[in-house]
């Protein structure tokens, strides 16, 4: 099973249904779909083989995602870097990973262009000068594509990590990760092709990429991307999109309650979810009673896809500040003395 062909069974289930949008467009599933192709059938095109790591320097966006996918439904295995990380660093998580190609915008083609990797054939990029016009091959390329036969336990995605200690390290995904980590969420959080979701959290990180973007798209959910937080952007859009269900860091939450929700109208909201750090216990019941919200805190990490313990809508007792039940969907949890292993 190749997880990118949820983009055609999506397309097939709701050709017309939105799929995304951003700041700059938005696609219906087919667009989704037949966009995701092209990139799959231009890849190819370029002698791009299944197994070969293409990177993607790029900010939260409709492109993203299809650059995500048709990466791997050509059978490749794409991995975005941190768009925080700056020449060296860039450099070193594209030898790493042995890139044979790299996806990005023309505000950091310069940037890329003058990286020395061994292995990096294309640069592919968006509204630029260099390399090859992500638009050209995109628009030249046919718009269907037999994905690349994938066994479960193949790998589908790199996500890198810094952890604690050293340099990034690259943490491998397979296609039955993906799987179980999307299925673990919709049946936690109830998701369906109702779900409308705001993805402002970055995604190059698990966040963003694998909290909301993949696991929505395997039941035809609404995603819709911010680039970069800001407030009001975000509350201007869960009131125009009707959003109900969007995920945030601890400090976005707290950033909404300081700026106020006077003026839009979120009613359509039903649940924020919270995680990369814990919540301020105190602030949790002013959240819900100011936006009208469950708030779920969970967790979870690279290595887990990141799907590891979750709160969910419908749990008889929930506990503020508990990250929730283990996600029995996804991983067994053992609590366990370090110094006695007991």
């Amino acid at each position: 099973m190749n997880f990118a062909t949820y983009a055609d069974t999506m397309a097939r289930n709701d050709p017309e249904g939105l799929a995304m949008s951003d700041h700059t467009r938005e696609v219906t599933f087919a667009e989704l779909a037949g966009e995701v192709n092209a990139v799959a059938n231009a890849l190819e095109d370029l002698g791009v083989e299944a197994g070969d790591r293409v990177a993607l320097y790029l900010p939260n966006s409709v492109g993203f995602v299809t650059a995500y996918l048709g990466a791997m439904k050509r059978g490749a295995v794409p991995f975005p870097i941190n768009m925080r990380f700056q020449g060296e660093e860039v450099r070193y998580v594209l030898e790493d990973a042995e890139a044979v190609a790299v996806v990005t915008h023309g505000q950091f083609e310069e940037m890329i262009a003058g990286l020395d990797v061994p292995s990096l054939e294309h640069l592919i990029v968006a509204d630029g000068d260099a390399g090859h016009s992500y638009r050209e091959l995109v628009g030249a390329a046919e718009t269907t594509y037999d994905a690349y036969p994938r066994k479960e336990d193949e790998l589908a995605e790199l996500m890198y990590t810094s952890g604690t200690t050293g340099r990034p390290k690259g943490v491998k995904h397979t296609h039955r990760n993906l799987q179980a980590n999307a299925r673990g969420l919709v049946e936690a959080m109830g998701w369906s092709n109702d779900t409308v979701s705001l993805t402002v959290c970055p995604l190059f990180h698990v966040s963003g990429l694998n909290v909301t973007t993949t696991p929505l798209l395997t039941v035809g959910a609404e995603n819709h991307f911010l680039p970069q937080w800001d407030p009001e952007t975000a509350l201007e859009t869960m009131a125009a999109r009707g959003v109900t269900y969007a995920f945030f860091i601890p400090t976005m939450v707290i950033d909404l309650l300081k700026h106020g929700t006077e003026g839009h109208d979120l009613s359509a909201l039903e649940t924020v979810g919270v995680g990369g750090s814990p919540m301020p216990r105190e602030r949790i019941e002013t959240v819900e009673s100011e936006f009208g919200v469950t708030l779920l805190e969970g967790y979870g990490m690279t290595e887990t896809t990141p799907l590891a313990a979750i709160n969910r809508p419908d749990q008889d007792v929930r506990k503020a500040g508990s990250i929730g039940p283990p996600a029995h969907e996804v991983v067994d949890v053992r609590i366990e003395d370090p110094e006695t292993g007991a």
